[in-house]
């Protein structure tokens, strides 16, 4: 038995900031900024802008998977009037310090990737 394949994917780049935390416990606070509709042809983690406060990195391009069994959740999520979509970010033991693992527009999936308590959603 194969794997249900996505009816379409869609091709986005992501945008994450890096801010100076005001904490004892890490440096850092990162959170994605922005969904591109297009993937630039930009190397991942390319620092775009700003300094050692506050700077904003191309994290990488990914695919927005949409699957025919999750309609009702796709309708929900536009029927907010402010649709969402999730970006998954999984720490690692190197630089750059997170990898771009996916992008969803579930608001289930979203939901249930916050869970894990490592990654950022």
């Amino acid at each position: 038995m194969s794997p249900v394949q996505p009816l379409l994917r869609i091709p986005v780049g992501v945008v994450v900031e890096r801010r100076r935390a005001k904490s004892q416990w890490v440096d850092f606070v990162w959170r994605p900024v922005a969904v591109l509709e297009d993937v630039p042809e930009t190397a991942p983690w390319t620092k775009l802008e700003g300094g050692d406060e506050l700077s904003t990195f191309y994290a990488g391009s990914a695919e927005i998977e949409l699957y025919p069994s999750e309609t009702s959740n796709y309708r929900d999520n536009l029927a907010t009037g402010t649709p969402q979509l999730w970006v998954i970010l999984g720490a690692t033991d190197a630089e750059p310090p997170y990898s771009l693992h996916m992008v969803t527009a579930d608001p289930t999936e979203g939901e249930v990737l916050t869970q894990s308590g490592y990654d950022i959603v």
